[in-house]
């Protein structure tokens, strides 16, 4: 059963909202509570919240739309809960409740990173992938969970600096060089991922030159646009914060992390229609 059109952007905005959400109440635990102040931790916690809430009441829909893709690992089961637990701690802590802060939000993220790697298992692309899937899919998802995190964080910190000039650059400078890291490591992934394809790849098949057609744009386009141009600006941001013009650096990450979102995206896109974790 091939998908529809409309079943692959559901499931293609699913992995992004709850991507971005588990990302990051994962950053929210990296970034030390003192630094930036409550404010901060009470936006990122209300944004993840909210993403997981938005993810959580379009995943029924998501997965009944791949109903042949279930592999039948059945602790997969467990992401939607798991999900919904990372956002209800994100929830506690964007209402100011008294908690501790570090032991929660850990917890909170580590929920959602085994949320994540485990609904790899439930649901893939239209081809199997028993050579590469077992590694490549759950690293690619994790990846582009941490990767969108770091995006957002370190786009919402820039403008922190705005309203916040005496903050310490610090937590602007380990975002920028996580956000790299980040970005390095989602380029070394499509490049494992198109090089399997590539190999297995049939140039005789009948329908090669249509289904080639059909899916260069958005290969190329994930690749240019979400992984080589991000990470030369990347380059730049760290060289803004180094002499701490933030306002600079503010700049160039939103318009990194829109790239980064429409790569993703296009990476989805991929990802449900041939299987490719790139």
């Amino acid at each position: 059963m091939i998908p529809t059109e409309n079943a692959v952007i559901a499931r293609t905005l699913f992995l992004l909202g709850s991507h971005t959400a588990v990302g990051l109440v994962t950053t929210l635990w990296a970034v030390k509570g003192t630094e930036l102040g409550r404010g901060f931790d009470r936006l990122l916690a209300t944004l993840t919240a909210t993403l997981a809430a938005l993810s959580l009441g379009a995943d029924p829909a998501a997965r009944a739309a791949f109903p042949e893709q279930a592999r039948g690992f059945e602790p997969a089961l467990l992401s939607p809960p798991l999900l919904a637990f990372a956002g209800a701690i994100a929830l506690i802590v964007a209402l100011g409740a008294p908690i501790q802060r570090h032991l929660w939000i850990g917890a909170a993220a580590a929920a959602g990173l085994v949320s994540v790697f485990i609904d790899t298992f439930a649901h893939h692309g239209p081809v199997p992938l028993p050579s590469i899937g077992l590694w490549l899919h759950p690293i690619s998802a994790l990846s582009a969970s941490l990767l969108l995190g770091f995006g957002s964080t370190a786009m919402i910190c820039g403008h922190w600096y705005l309203v916040g000039e005496a903050l310490p650059i610090d937590p602007l400078r380990r975002l920028a060089d996580g956000l790299l890291a980040w970005i390095v490591l989602r380029g070394i992934v499509a490049v494992a991922a198109l090089s399997w394809w590539w190999s297995h790849f049939d140039p005789n098949a009948a329908d090669w030159p249509t289904h080639l057609a059909g899916i260069s744009p958005f290969i190329l386009g994930r690749v240019l646009l979400g992984i080589a141009l991000p990470a030369g600006a990347m380059l730049l941001v760290r060289g803004t914060v180094r002499i701490r013009s933030t306002q600079s650096a503010t700049g160039i990450l939103y318009f990194v992390f829109v790239f980064l979102v429409a790569g993703e995206l296009m990476a989805g896109y991929v990802l449900q229609r041939t299987g490719i974790p790139i």
